[in-house]
């Protein structure tokens, strides 16, 4: 087993208390929760009963989250990685969804790696895009955005299964998954206002929990009502709304026993706006992960920033909603609770450094098709040792319209020996892909026509599909969607090519 001492020396933003492990005896080792330093100028709680549920307003922690940053070998629940929550498992370790990577990473109860699982089952789409981990009597489970899960079964090949709600099963383990709405993947669509909020399953039963928040614009529903869920495997469930500072807890029997708010300026509800001449829906993702930790607290990632990754965890307590900690925190850190209550933060590939087990990247699925704006035809395997950015698209993606002739700048700006930018369409008739080439004035860069195959082969849940893949090729990125710029996919191609 691989033992990693993380140093001092990286910092986490002002006012972060940074204590070793010599010194825990004299911090509240044992007291209730996690570690913490008083704060000056608390302002307590508000707390009303309103239709049988406590509402707990909160003006600001009471104390300071004390974090430590020097792990050793004792045990401790890895919680977060890169912005995400992980899945506590019955052995006391956890398991976490590396969302831009297609695999599950499976920690042990020391925090360290002992298995990678991914790829494709035989005869069929890969994964592409966990974004959460469940556990079922049969073991790990993936959930892709569209609700489908990917079974990992000991000694048995992995099969997809197909769940109802078709949702994102985002929280739960071994007794309790929850499924609820997800920025992940956002359909516009109005709501009925008597459907639920999330859905539990508990064994083969589902239940359905909570209430709707109803936007004035009935298509933004989804939005207004995305989170994500933590449950205790038995009692309760804790859901985190991804645009409001807000943590509900509902009890075994569904119903809301709490709901608790924590001070945030610049809050505005989701609203669309006119982007590049497509209606587009924008909010802010206050609210990134929660969590139950081996403790018992609730522990949440948070942004204050307008923009970016989470900046802040906050601890609540589970009895009541009161904000009791909170501190800063890097975006891709990785966090750790002990049962003690002591949290550990440390860089996020310090995780994946921790290792038993060989950590790889999964391998992309090569392609030969015939290309659209020439006789040759289209290979992947013509660009090993390169860099490939492989982008898939169709003639009615709007954002795919935005989107391309970025990527074609991109394609300008590297050096063809090194990197190469490689489009694939998805329509069915070529000839439809070609009209909207001619439209943005033609790319640059080759264009293989997928003739309406290339969902069922590498299982994308929706376009644009840019996936950057390393020399090996094997998948380094991937991104769903478009938005402002290609700046993360530029990101990440100058990291693989050692810029």
């Amino acid at each position: 087993m691989v033992s990693t001492r993380w140093r001092r020396g990286r910092g986490y933003g002002p006012g972060l208390v940074v204590v070793s492990l010599l010194s825990i005896g004299a911090c509240g080792d044992g007291g209730p929760g996690p570690v913490g330093t008083p704060l000056t100028g608390h302002s307590p709680a508000t707390v009303v009963e309103r239709d049988g549920a406590l509402h707990v307003e909160n003006g600001g922690a009471e104390e300071e989250l004390v974090l430590y940053q020097e792990l050793g070998d004792r045990g401790a629940t890895l919680l977060f990685l890169d912005g995400r929550a992980a899945t506590t498992l019955p052995d006391g370790g956890s398991a976490w969804a590396e969302t831009a990577g297609g695999r599950v990473i499976q920690f042990d109860a020391s925090g360290v790696v002992h298995s990678v699982l991914g790829g494709a089952p035989p005869d069929d789409r890969p994964l592409t895009r966990p974004t959460f981990v469940g556990m079922s009597e049969d073991g790990l489970q993936a959930g892709e955005p569209d609700g489908s899960t990917l079974q990992f079964q000991d000694g048995s090949p992995a099969r997809w299964h197909t769940n109802e709600p078709p949702v994102a099963f985002v929280g739960g383990d071994a007794r309790v998954q929850a499924a609820t709405r997800t920025v992940f993947d956002i359909s516009l669509v109005p709501l009925a206002a008597n459907a639920p909020l999330l859905w539990l399953r508990r064994g083969g039963d589902i239940h359905p929990v909570g209430s709707l928040t109803m936007p004035a614009q009935a298509m933004l529903a989804p939005v207004a009502n995305a989170g994500w869920v933590a449950t205790d495997g038995a009692e309760a469930v804790y859901f985190a709304s991804a645009v409001r500072p807000e943590l509900h807890r509902y009890g075994a029997d569904g119903s809301l026993e709490w709901t608790a708010t924590w001070a945030l300026d610049g809050v505005e509800a989701p609203r669309f706006a006119a982007v590049g001449g497509t209606l587009t829906p924008v909010f802010r993702v206050v609210q990134q992960a929660v969590a139950v930790g081996p403790d018992g607290w609730i522990y949440v990632l948070a942004s204050r920033r307008r923009e970016g990754r989470a900046d802040r965890l906050l601890v609540f307590d589970p009895a009541d909603g009161t904000l009791v900690r909170e501190a800063e925190v890097g975006g891709d850190a990785a966090i750790y609770v002990r049962e003690t209550g002591h949290v550990f933060v440390a860089p996020g590939p310090s995780a994946l450094a921790r290792t038993a087990a060989e950590v790889g990247r999964q391998p992309f699925p090569p392609f030969t098709l015939p290309g659209m704006a020439s006789p040759d035809s289209v290979r992947l395997f013509d660009h090993l040792g390169k860099v490939v950015v492989v982008n898939f698209w169709a003639s009615w993606c709007a954002p795919c319209r935005r989107e391309m002739p970025l990527l074609d700048g991109l394609a300008g700006e590297l050096d063809p020996d090194q990197a190469v930018v490689i489009g694939l369409n998805e329509d069915v008739e070529p000839d439809r892909g070609r009209a909207f080439l001619q439209e943005i004035s033609g790319v640059r860069y080759p264009v293989g026509a997928g003739l309406g195959r290339l969902r069922d082969e590498y299982g994308y849940r929706g376009l644009p599909y840019t996936v950057v893949l390393d020399r090996d090729g094997r998948v380094a990125q991937a991104f769903y969607g478009f938005g402002e710029s290609i700046e993360p996919i530029r990101s990440a191609v100058l990291k693989e090519l050692g810029r």
